[in-house]
């Protein structure tokens, strides 16, 4: 057994997520005047087999250490405690399980501050994005499990960073798009950062061929878009969903999201003005604009814009309604053009 070498020059959380990490195990040190250098190390964490290779000097506390992980298991609760308490929270928020390799580095320049670098390869990952606690004390996220995810994740001391995320779901495709794409509504997407206010979040779940179901539905209503299906009565396979997660410091207390659906050939029927409609295609959305705010109020400034496009078929006729709600103003329209419709 061992305790790692240079450890006692560490700050308190960043020693303890490096023990919890590298723990103890099988240790080859080659020492010289000038430093100790980590020939070996192999270990055992979450399942999962650790390896790491570094040095670090004696005098000045320099060090670098490499290490590798392959088969960690994500439900072991040591995961959770070396992520440290800010990426506990958002470890918390997707849920995750099943299988990852990682390797990262460790390391600081003579007399300076830790660095450090990881990135993690998802191969057959189970998460679901079950998001923040909200005021009254329930969770609102999207909790709806992908299954079979694979794809990379790159945590860096500045935040966390995305590329394409893939998994399933009932033979749903579910993909969070990495940070070199853009969100549905624009603007970047695919990573969080780290602010003093809170996390800085852009992410974008994309999803096709969504079957209207039971899980679905439950997810909805555990979302910021609860009751959508009470208002917009759909039946069928949803072509394709986009939904926008963010959380501006400054503007948001907690995660919000927007939502687009694009329908090729469903049921569809407003609510308020209950026509059914087959074989839809167009578009659905909810936006959530930055309202101005006023001295006092808060960071909640966000309203709910709800807008759609759609053609279809109302008893043999051809048929478009558009129309938009903008609810934190309590307003709207709704333009329905229809030709030979029956009356009778």
């Amino acid at each position: 057994v061992y305790d790692i070498p240079g450890i006692e020059t560490i700050e308190a959380t960043t020693k303890e997520q490096l023990q919890e990490l590298l723990g103890r195990g099988v240790l080859k040190l080659l020492v010289d005047q000038d430093e100790v250098r980590i020939d070996q190390l192999v270990t055992q964490m979450a399942g999962g087999r650790v390896e790491a290779t570094g040095w670090v000097k004696h005098e000045t506390g320099a060090m670098r250490i490499d290490f590798k992980i392959e088969d960690l298991e994500l439900s072991d609760p040591a995961v959770r405690r070396a992520l440290g308490e800010g990426g506990a929270v958002l470890f918390d928020q997707f849920s995750p399980s099943g299988i990852v390799d990682a390797k990262g580095t460790v390391s600081r320049d003579a007399d300076g501050e830790i660095e450090w670098r990881v990135d993690v390869v998802l191969e057959d990952t189970r998460f679901e994005f079950i998001g923040h606690i909200g005021e009254d004390g329930k969770r609102v996220g999207f909790p709806y499990s992908v299954e079979q995810a694979t794809g990379r994740v790159y945590l860096r001391p500045e935040g966390v960073f995305f590329e394409d995320i893939v998994g399933f779901h009932r033979g749903a495709e579910i993909t969070i798009r990495g940070n070199d794409k853009q969100a549905w509504g624009g603007g970047e997407t695919g990573r969080i950062l780290f602010t003093e206010e809170g996390a800085d979040i852009r992410l974008t779940v994309e999803v096709v061929n969504m079957l209207v179901d039971e899980d679905l539905e439950r997810a909805v209503e555990g979302s910021d878009f609860a009751g959508i299906f009470d208002t917009f009565q759909l039946a069928g396979v949803i072509d394709l969903v986009e939904i926008d997660v963010m959380r501006v410091p400054g503007i948001d207390a907690l995660s919000k999201a927007s939502l687009r659906l694009q329908l090729e050939g469903e049921q569809f029927k407003y609510t308020p003005f209950p026509i059914p409609v087959e074989d839809v295609r167009g578009t659905i959305t909810v936006r959530r604009p930055v309202l101005p705010g006023t001295e006092g109020e808060g960071p909640h400034r966000r309203g709910t814009v709800i807008a759609f496009d759609v053609t279809g078929w109302l008893e043999g006729a051809p048929i478009r309604a558009t129309a938009e709600i903008v609810g934190h103003e309590e307003r709207g329209r709704l333009h329905i053009e229809a030709d030979g419709v029956p009356l009778a």
